[in-house]
């Protein structure tokens, strides 16, 4: 768990408040988290905490002005995207690909999951060398990091880094039920559980009820509670 959390200090410091801040937070993980040196590690809490409370504002701000938006709008991640390659914090030449679709469709989270392990939208190569990938995954108006890494003896890890609260964590670890969270995870199989755990937890009883009545359509797939899009990125390795 984190020592913060998104929109933290929206009534006492305004110039450090996040709130709606997450596809800038998320991608700015992202951005950190394939920063140099090759190899290094993860990327650690005290950044991930610093990005929420110091570094995600001030370039939140200067998102929203620039699109024509108000204090607290909720900000697209292509839009955001676009803003980390003009200030080089991404590099368009790091870019995977994009994924999306229906959640609860096996095939459509294959095709991320296959993304993030590869790092590479060729669905057919293998990982010749352990690189380093991050996805921003949008899904119910909010965006969570999701990252592939490797500890320093080489071991692969997964994880989900998101800035606000996950309840049914929360309930599990008797945690503050304000902290941000991070969910490590040791190979491929328990990166999809913990995926599909985080959001199905955002169903409500109105989406079920949808779900239950309705087959999915691409057609109508923006107004659909299953959607979710992400935005693949892996390190330099030249």
């Amino acid at each position: 768990m984190f020592n913060t959390f998104q929109g933290k200090y929206a009534a006492v410091s305004p110039e450090r408040d996040s709130t709606n801040g997450c596809t800038v937070i998320a991608g700015m993980v992202a951005a950190n988290h394939l920063t140099p040196p090759y190899g290094s590690p993860a990327i650690p809490n005290s950044k991930v905490e610093s990005i929420i409370d110091i570094d995600a504002p001030p370039i939140l701000r200067k998102v929203r002005i620039k699109l024509g938006l108000d204090g607290n709008a909720l900000i697209i991640p292509s839009d955001v995207n676009d803003y980390l390659v003009e200030k080089n914090l991404l590099h368009q030449d790091q870019f995977v690909g994009v994924s999306g679709g229906n959640i609860l469709d096996d095939k459509h989270v294959e095709e991320l999951l296959l993304l993030i392990e590869n790092g590479d939208a060729n669905e057919n190569k293998s990982p010749s060398q352990k690189v380093k990938v991050a996805a921003t995954f949008f899904f119910h108006e909010h965006v969570i990091c999701l990252l592939k890494t490797y500890t320093s003896k080489g071991e692969l890890r997964y994880e989900l880094v998101d800035s606000l609260a996950n309840k049914r964590l929360l309930q599990q670890t008797g945690s503050p039920m304000t902290a941000g969270s991070r969910i490590r995870c040791v190979n491929k199989e328990s990166f999809k559980s913990a995926l599909m755990w985080y959001a199905t937890a955002k169903f409500s009883d109105a989406n079920c009820d949808f779900i239950d009545r309705y087959s999915w359509d691409e057609g109508n797939c923006e107004f659909d509670p299953r959607v979710f899009q992400a935005f693949v990125w892996k390190e330099k390795t030249d």
